[in-house]
C-alpha cells in the first residue's frame, strides 16, 4: 500500500516540457500517490488527462502541475470542491481570490497559533516535571485565549 504524499515528497522538478505525456503510473510514483486517487480526482473533474485510442490516460504538463497544485490545497486545507473550482476554473475570477483569500487567513491563524505553542513545546522537552500540567512554568508559557 502507498503512502500519500506530502508537500516534502513532490517532486518539483517534473519535466514540464515532454510533449508525449505520462502515463497514470508514472504520475503516481512521482508523486508517490496510488494511481487510484489520480482516477478519484479525475472522476472529481480535478484532472482531465488526454487519452490514447486504448484508452490510456497520458498526462499533460498542465495535468502534472494540476495534481501539484491539488496535493498543496489538500496540505492547505481544501476540499475537493473548492479545488476543483480553483483548478478547473469553474469560479469566476473574484471567487476563486475569496476563495484564496479565506484559506489564507484561516493559515495565518492557523500560523499564529503554532507560533504561540512553540515555547511550550521547547519548554516539555526539558521540563522535569512529572507532568506538562504539573510544571508551574507551563501555564505562563499558554496563550491567554485557547486557539478555537
Amino acid at each position: 500500500m502507498r503512502r500519500y504524499a506530502t508537500l516534502t515528497t513532490m517532486h518539483p522538478h517534473v519535466d514540464l516540457r515532454s510533449t508525449t505525456g505520462l502515463s497514470i503510473g508514472e504520475v503516481a510514483d512521482r508523486f508517490g500517490l496510488g494511481a487510484h486517487v489520480l482516477r478519484h480526482w479525475e472522476d472529481q473533474g480535478l484532472l482531465t488527462p488526454d487519452r490514447l485510442p486504448n484508452g490510456r490516460r497520458r498526462y499533460t504538463p498542465r495535468d502534472v502541475l494540476a495534481v501539484r497544485l491539488v496535493l498543496l490545497g489538500r496540505a492547505l486545507g481544501f476540499s475537493l470542491p473548492q479545488l476543483r473550482a480553483l483548478v478547473c476554473g469553474t469560479l469566476d475570477r473574484n471567487a476563486q481570490r475569496a476563495v484564496i483569500a479565506g484559506h489564507r487567513a484561516a493559515l495565518e491563524r492557523r500560523i499564529a497559533d503554532m507560533q504561540a505553542l512553540l515555547p511550550v513545546l521547547t519548554h516539555g522537552v526539558t521540563c522535569t516535571a512529572d507532568t506538562i500540567p504539573d510544571c508551574p512554568e507551563v501555564a505562563a508559557l499558554l496563550p491567554a485565549t485557547p486557539p478555537p
